[in-house]
């Protein structure tokens, strides 16, 4: 075997560690992460057993409206005045208008004692009288370690509006991991909703008093 020979093999071996090398390398740093996903949670409320304070009532929670971005399914923060961050790999597993509309809802039935209830994207019952919407201008995590959530509901009976009240809320977050920032906006819509609850049997009662002789 001649000495050119012997060069031409041992750079075609040489070749060979450097591809097998760096095939191992990208199949280590290349591997696909799977993401987090997170749901919002309804957080059931203190409320009188057998309580039904919508007398056999029914309400309905339209689908609540979200600014352009905080469309899709990437957990957004706030880093900055008009600055946001959104993450890769924590993800919400549902839509994050979906996810208002249906925890509001259930802590709703919740705090106002009563099944009798329906939300976006379902239909509203046959007997339904009341229907509530939520638009959101604000809701997500800011640099400070909180979150805030601006918006607004209106009450609705038949298609006639009866109310429209601005609400702000802020929950501090307890650590800053993602899951700590699903929990205290799950927190958030509870207080939201108790607020909702407040004023919606207030009307309740301006209503009953306006019908009585």
């Amino acid at each position: 075997m001649n000495k050119e020979t012997i060069i031409a093999w041992f750079g075609f071996l040489a070749l060979g560690s450097f591809a097998l090398i760096v095939g191992g390398c990208i199949s280590i740093t290349g591997e696909s992460h799977e993401p987090d996903y997170f749901v919002l949670e309804a957080i059931s409320g203190d409320r009188p057993a057998e309580a039904d304070f919508l007398e056999g009532g029914s309400f309905h929670l339209g689908q609540t409206e979200i600014p352009a971005y905080l469309e899709g399914t990437r957990i957004v923060t706030r880093t900055a005045g008009n600055q946001l961050s959104y993450a890769e790999f924590h993800r919400w597993s549902e839509t994050l208008d979906l996810g208002i509309t249906r925890v509001v809802a259930n802590d709703l039935s919740s705090t106002l004692g009563s099944l009798n209830y329906s939300n976006y994207p379902n239909r509203t019952r046959p007997n339904n009288l009341y229907e509530i919407s939520i638009t959101v201008q604000r809701f997500e995590r800011l640099s400070s370690g909180k979150i805030t959530f601006e918006g607004s509901w209106r009450l609705f009976r038949g298609r006639e509006q009866k109310l429209i009240v601005p609400v702000k809320e802020t929950v501090s977050v307890e650590d800053s991991g993602h899951g700590a920032t699903v929990k205290a906006m799950s927190v958030a819509l509870r207080q939201i909703s108790d607020r909702i609850a407040v004023r919606f049997l207030k009307y309740m009662e301006e209503e009953s008093a306006s019908a009585t002789p």
